[in-house]
């Protein structure tokens, strides 16, 4: 699923609810953080970024999730 989403996403532009969608299609974490690191340079809305917490239950998986958005 991640090669496949790799692939399309660099032809395409997204919103932070289809983001959203996307991360929760996956069970592991560590894909979820993938998607948030493939999606998130394709990203138009990146003022609604804190909609995508929700997507983490652990605190060290949010704290992961800012670093992708903060660009470190």
């Amino acid at each position: 699923k991640l090669r496949v989403l790799g692939s399309g996403a660099s032809h395409q532009y997204f919103l932070v609810p289809q983001v959203l969608k996307l991360i929760r299609k996956f069970t592991f974490l560590e894909d979820r953080l993938q998607v948030a690191r493939l999606l998130w340079p394709r990203v138009l809305d990146r003022d609604n970024a804190y909609q995508l917490y929700g997507a983490f239950m652990f605190s060290s998986d949010k704290e992961e999730l800012k670093k992708i958005i903060d660009g470190r």
